[in-house]
């Protein structure tokens, strides 16, 4: 098609509303009433009574011309010529071309020319309009009167504390309790306002651990291990991303505690460690895979009243390097009351995990090690754990294993017990802890795992484990002991090179 002409895109808005004069009124942020403009009969327009106001208005209209012309100007362009021996296209395209040229020329003529002679100001409302937005979370909290912010947070806050006195009752620990009371000997009130914390002094540096430990307590494995897969939560805030990764960053200790000192250093000083505690209380596939269930992260209620206590630290400012290597080396135990429902609850997933497995036809022979693993890490720790809360060496539980077999006690299920001790199975590795890990596949593949705990009870000491907490209670291992007591029955039998490798795979 040859020549040039101008093809309409998409027309403006036909016509001028009757309240243009109001629009203007609300860009220039001013009350919508009489008083603020007078009608002049000479130029057939209102014009505003404050003469800086009218200059506004004036450039507003200006402005409003040009959005007009840059719209026909945007909003048209050439046809460009297309090949004549497309004489079809040609004839439909000029069609086309007649009628867009139609309709704009039917559009200018039925739009009419701005004037305020159109306006009826009679029209305009004479209140002022509020505008409420819709608010969650704390944002609603900010725009609420103080007496109303404070009412909200308070029965909030005693919600919670209702909550955890039932827990309490129950043998709970107060963790909340324990950090605001170091907070108020750690703390230094500069002003009336700002609260200062000295890491490198013993008080502070206490708290920091103290925190560090509420996310040990529970932890199945190293520390450093399962940080480091932290990041992978998902979240949509940056900011709490962003300090994890910076948290866990040349931060290489294989102690968990001296690892989380370090680790909760970094997260108060960027204010995200309440945050934190928050979006892990929500993340039941990274707690179940990482957190025996009694452990104080996994209850929303317990972590809740917590990340409220941290969230007051996080409000000091905070000076001073940290010296993780101060930090002792060990959590305290858990009580023995804990220690057995941690055992039971540990089982219960097991069971119901390979029971949905069964039911989706899935081979539990080629899975069940990685969940079946910290069942028998309960197993050990019975023995092994020690009132300092370190955890003994595998090896030592080899001397636990002899200790109890060189009892005398009737049944044949402890003649197994003998005899899985000296069987060859066992006995060819001449690591003792290569001779304890035999020994607990077969003693778990026999059906025995629960009489053992019992066992144990009255078993002479062993050097290698120094005030052991549990092994020696009657009262909490016959706790333990049913507990396990599901495995008497079990079918599934364990392959001891599978166990040696989830707990080299633990290791690291």
């Amino acid at each position: 098609m040859s020549g040039e002409s101008n093809q309409v895109i998409a027309p403006p808005a036909s016509g001028v509303p009757k309240s243009q004069l109001a629009v203007e009124l609300k860009q220039l942020d001013l009350p919508l009433t009489k008083e603020g403009a007078t009608f002049d009969q000479k130029s057939g327009e209102y014009k505003f009574n404050d003469p800086t106001l009218q200059k506004h208005r004036e450039a507003f209209r200006a402005k409003m011309t040009e959005y007009e012309q840059n719209f026909w100007r945007d909003y048209t362009k050439p046809e460009g010529t297309i090949s004549k021996e497309i004489s079809i296209q040609d004839k439909i395209s000029s069609a086309l071309d007649d009628l867009s040229k139609s309709h704009k020329e039917s559009l200018q003529t039925q739009s009419r020319v701005y004037s305020d002679k159109c306006i009826n100001i009679d029209d305009i409302p004479g209140e002022t309009v509020l505008f409420n937005p819709e608010l969650q979370g704390l944002a609603k909290i900010y725009t609420l009167l103080s007496d109303e912010a404070i009412n909200n947070l308070e029965n909030r806050l005693s919600y919670l504390n209702d909550a955890q006195e039932g827990k309490l009752d129950n043998g709970e620990k107060n963790y909340a309790k324990e950090i605001e009371d170091l907070y108020e000997k750690a703390k230094k009130q500069v002003t009336s306002s700002l609260t200062h914390l000295d890491i490198s002094e013993e008080a502070p540096f206490n708290l920091i651990v103290k925190i560090a430990e509420f996310f040990d307590i529970g932890i199945r494995g190293k520390a450093i291990r399962i940080f480091n897969h932290m990041s992978d939560i998902p979240t949509n805030n940056i900011n709490l991303q962003s300090a994890i990764i910076y948290a866990h960053s040349g931060n290489n200790n294989e102690n968990n505690i001296q690892f989380l000192t370090k680790f909760v250093y970094i997260m108060l000083l960027n204010m995200q460690c309440a945050n934190l505690i928050r979006t892990l209380s929500k993340d039941d596939t990274f707690l179940k895979q990482n957190y025996y269930a009694d452990a104080p992260i996994r209850d929303p209620i317990i972590a809740e009243i917590f990340a409220v206590a941290i969230e007051k630290i996080e409000c000091a400012e905070i000076t001073g390097e940290i010296n993780e290597s101060k930090a002792p080396l060990y959590s305290p135990p858990v009580s023995p009351k804990k220690f057995a429902q941690r055992v039971s609850s540990t089982v219960d997933d097991f069971l119901t995990t390979t029971r949905k497995w069964l039911l989706e036809d899935i081979d539990i022979q080629t899975k069940y090690i990685s969940i079946l693993y910290p069942v028998l890490r309960l197993f050990m720790d019975t023995f092994l754990t020690q009132s300092s809360g370190e955890i003994a060496s595998i090896s030592a539980l080899w001397d636990v294993f002899e200790s109890i077999s060189s009892q005398k006690i009737n049944g044949s299920s402890f003649q197994k017990f003998q005899k899985i001790l000296s069987s060859k199975e066992v006995t060819k590795d001449f690591s003792n802890a290569n001779k304890a890990i035999a020994a607990i596949a077969q003693i778990f593949n026999q059906g025995i795992l629960p009489e053992v705990v019992l066992w144990g009870v009255n078993a002479k000491p062993v050097k290698g484990v120094k005030n052991p907490v549990y092994s020696n209670n009657l009262e909490v291992c016959k706790m333990i002991s049913e507990g396990f007591h599901q495995f008497k029955y079990t079918k599934i039998q364990i392959q001891l090179e599978l166990l040696k490798e989830e707990i080299q795979n633990q290791k690291i």
